[in-house]
Formats: structure tokens, C-alpha cells, sequence
């Protein structure tokens, strides 16, 4: 599953082959769509919203006018299960992860620019960097690679999960990325630096999404455990655990008004205000209406991070 950016629609695929389109506010579905013949396993929208991206057991990708609900591409090349599908921040490159093969696609023609080759196990995750110059993919033995989009190079490899690697995330300068994988652990690496930052455990099943808030401080992680958590990426602890999912947590993602979704394979979706969490010091400001005295930090902030002016 998928939100827009803007978190007002949901896509969902299912068994059947169907894709379907929610309204995430009155809950109620927008449309659905037919065409794949197997298994939907992947959705992603373009930054606009306006175009999704499924991939399918059935080995095609298939591309979708959102709001004239529609079919618009096929793309094949595929000899197996099409995993994981991403679009660039631009909408203008597909990646999409299939056996042990990602290809690269250009939306605008349809046509297949790069096959990148090199993992072991199957391709279960793809993501870009916001620039559109880095693609990171993980497989189900656990190992993510980069990937220098422009030359089609690998220039990295992380090696660290001992299973596959379910979702992953950069933050929007590009140089950290998030893995989540089914051996209950995320995990934060140096993309810089070429190594592994820190491994945050605490999840009791496989992880299943993980996402960054915007300014890449706050790290949000979903699990089959039904719970989503959030953690200080500085400091590497937890900071807070959400529940209401019976099943599994399928994808986590941040909107721009410091909303999280959820959404859940109980059919539900689940949003939080969160912005006193991944902004504590702009909550304490519109709280307080004015920046504490030293004396009230070391009252109020005894564990957060020095005394400083907490509004403008």
C-alpha cells in the first residue's frame, strides 16, 4: 500500500490482481482498477499524485492515470515476480525490483534505460535518494546496495541483516538511509561514509515500513507486531509506541502537518498527531507562548538537549 504525499488517498493491492483507490478521510473507496492478471505486491505514486506505479506477481509493471482512473503503460521485460516498485522525487525515472534484477525505466517514453544486475537473492525493496542520483535496493538475503543512477554503477554495499530487507528510506539530504528488515531490526547507515550508523531493536516480529520525518530526526518503523514506533535518530532510542492495528503495520509515512498514517492489513488506517514527538521544542513554544527560563528547562526538558531559546 500507498499514500499520496498529501496522505489524502490511499492505494492498496490485493491477491485478486485489483488495485483500489481510498479516500483516507471518509474512508470510502474511490475506485478500482483491473488489468494485472496476478498478485498486486507493489504500489507507489509520483510526487503529484497523479500517476501509480503496481507491480505484480504476473511480471509486468503497469502505470495508472490517477484521476482519470485509468490504464496508460504496460511495461515488460520482467522474467519473475515484480517485488518493489519506486518512482524519482521528478516522476521522470521508475525502478522497479524483480528476481535479482532492477530496471530502470523513463516514464515519459515507456521505455527500459538500465538494467542493474548484481544481487544474490531477490530484489524486495527499492528507493531513490529526494535527488534522484543515488538508488538504494535490498534483498531478501539481507543486503543493500547503491546504486549511481547516471552511470548504472554500484557504488556501495551494505551487508548487516541477517533477513530479507522489507522497506527502506533516505532522508532528504540523501546521507542516511533506513532499512527495515525481517529479522526485527532497522538499521541507519553513513551513506557517506559507506557504514552502518546504528541497529534499533525493540520490535517482537519483522519490520515492515520504515519512514523518516522531514527533517530526518525522527525515524518511523511499522511491524508485523501490529506497532508502530518512532525513535530519535541522534540518539538512537525510542522514543514513543503506538498500537491500534490487530495484524500487521504495512506502511508508515509522515505528512507535511506533522500527521503519521498507518495503514494495516485489519483494513484500517490509523493516523496520530505526532509533532509534539518529532518537534518537541516548536510544540513547547505554541504551548507556552514564550521560551523558557533555564530554571524551567532543567524543570520541564530534564533529559532533552541543552538549555536554548525554544521560539524565534
Amino acid at each position: 500500500m500507498a499514500f499520496t504525499p498529501d496522505g489524502r488517498t490511499l492505494a492498496t493491492g490485493s491477491g485478486d490482481g485489483t488495485v483500489r483507490l481510498w479516500d483516507v478521510a471518509s474512508h470510502r473507496e474511490i475506485t478500482q482498477l483491473n488489468g494485472h492478471q496476478h498478485k498486486v505486491s507493489s504500489v507507489a505514486f509520483t510526487r503529484d499524485g497523479r500517476t501509480l506505479a503496481t507491480g505484480s506477481y504476473d511480471r509486468t509493471v503497469r502505470l495508472w492515470d490517477v484521476t482519470r482512473r485509468q490504464e496508460i503503460a504496460q511495461l515488460r521485460g520482467h522474467e519473475h515476480w515484480v517485488f518493489s516498485v519506486a518512482f524519482t522525487r521528478d516522476g521522470h525515472t521508475l525502478a522497479s525490483g524483480s528476481g535479482t534484477t532492477v530496471r530502470l525505466w523513463e516514464v515519459t517514453r515507456r521505455r527500459e534505460i538500465a538494467r542493474l544486475t548484481g544481487h544474490q537473492g531477490g530484489v524486495s525493496s527499492v528507493t531513490f535518494t529526494q535527488d534522484g542520483r543515488t538508488l538504494a535496493t535490498g534483498d531478501i538475503g539481507g543486503t543493500v546496495r547503491l546504486w549511481d543512477v547516471a552511470s548504472h554503477r554500484e557504488v556501495a554495499r551494505f551487508n548487516g541483516h541477517q533477513r530479507g530487507v522489507s522497506s527502506m528510506a533516505f532522508t532528504q539530504d540523501g546521507r542516511t538511509l533506513a532499512t527495515g528488515g525481517n529479522d526485527r531490526t532497522a538499521r541507519l547507515w553513513d551513506v557517506t561514509r559507506r557504514q552502518e550508523i546504528a541497529r534499533l531493536n525493540g520490535h517482537q516480529h519483522a519490520i515492515s515500513s520504515v519512514a523518516f520525518a522531514r527533517d530526518g530526526r525522527t525515524l518511523a518503523t511499522g511491524g508485523y507486531d501490529g506497532t508502530v514506533r518512532l525513535w530519535d535518530v541522534a540518539s538512537q532510542r525510542e522514543i514513543t509506541r503506538l498500537t491500534g492495528h490487530q495484524g500487521t503495520t504495512f506502511w508508515v509515512t509522515f505528512l507535511p502537518d506533522g500527521t503519521m498514517l498507518a495503514g494495516g492489513d485489519d483494513g484500517t488506517v490509523w493516523s496520530w498527531d505526532v509533532s509534539h514527538l518529532v518537534e518537541p521544542l516548536s510544540f513547547l513554544c505554541a504551548q507556552a507562548g514564550r521560551s523558557f527560563t533555564p530554571e524551567e528547562w532543567e524543570r520541564y526538558v530534564p533529559e532533552g538537549p541543552a538549555y536554548r531559546k525554544i521560539c524565534p
